[in-house]
């Protein structure tokens, strides 16, 4: 009899690099012959199962986000998606972009489509070339981004005001942080599929990012009252070209990029014309390096 060992699996699909323990030995397609698409047969497919701990321990505490591991049976305790998937034979939600080397829930707590909310503020400067933005990084990853983070039931605007004041602005108050960062200046996007390293073949992210232009005035005094906190360990206003195609920060998620310059382009617009809601597709295929 073999005894449990671990397997490392290295992984460059898109959404992670996991070692994962297995209890008995069994045949794993390789990163060559996995097809992405779940309309291409793959009969050696067999993805390990997990459901991280964290995530059980919070539905044991009947804390809202995390669901039970048979809610997946009932359709009626699903989100909607921004796109057409499919379900497995036994019932499990496909992830949209395909298979990712992990079955279960992983990380997420919900089966299917986790919300989330990103908040993007940023600042042209006087010949709207270059775009100031307020970045963080992971604690979890070490990967930059936009402040953002899981929809707690919370209005899409009330929600991106909270997220970038615990992880960008920790050191001002939420009224002071919703001051300048008013209803009437948030620019609702349209919600899309996030390329990141939690999701699985069962449970993904979608997230709805709200912008915020400032003036220049406005955000050199944000800038001096940038304070990380929460799930971020740094924060930083960074001038990037909305018009380069690759993401200008080292480490700096694919998705997010995308957003950054939507907004950035709906912003930079001839004065009286209005973009208060983008319609703006986006769906990122690149490949993401992780830890």
């Amino acid at each position: 009899m073999l005894a449990s060992f671990f397997q490392g699996i290295v992984r460059r699909l898109k959404s992670l690099r996991i070692s994962t323990p297995f209890k008995e030995k069994r045949a794993m397609t390789t990163e060559a012959t996995v097809p992405r698409s779940w309309d291409e047969e793959c009969s050696t497919y067999d993805a390990p199962y997990e459901t991280h701990e964290v995530v059980l321990r919070a539905r044991e505490k009947g804390l809202p986000w995390a669901q039970a591991e048979d809610d997946y049976k009932d359709k009626s305790k699903l989100f909607p998606s921004v796109e057409a998937y499919r379900f497995d034979e036994d019932g499990y939600p496909l992830n949209p972009s395909g298979r990712t080397m992990r079955r279960g829930r992983g990380l997420l707590g919900r089966w299917g489509v986790n919300a989330a909310i990103d908040a993007v503020v940023g600042c042209w400067d006087s010949e709207k070339t270059l775009f100031d933005v307020v970045l963080i990084q992971r604690k979890d990853n070490g990967a930059w981004g936009v402040p953002g983070g899981m929809l707690e039931g919370e209005d899409v605007y009330e929600e991106a005001v909270r997220e970038f004041q615990e992880e960008a602005a920790a050191g001002q108050s939420l009224e002071a942080v919703k001051s300048l960062l008013s209803a009437e200046r948030a620019t609702i996007m349209t919600t899309l599929h996030v390329n990141d390293h939690r999701e699985t073949d069962n449970s993904w992210i979608e997230t709805t990012p709200v912008g915020f232009l400032l003036t220049r005035e406005e955000m050199d005094k944000l800038e001096t009252e940038l304070q990380s906190g929460d799930d971020a360990a740094n924060v930083a206003l960074v001038k990037v070209d909305p018009q380069q195609a690759e993401p200008p920060v080292h480490r700096l998620n694919s998705t997010h990029w995308e957003i950054i310059r939507a907004f950035a382009a709906s912003q930079n617009q001839p004065e009286g014309v209005s973009a208060k809601v983008i319609e703006h597709q986006i769906w990122c295929g690149e490949e993401e390096e992780r830890l």
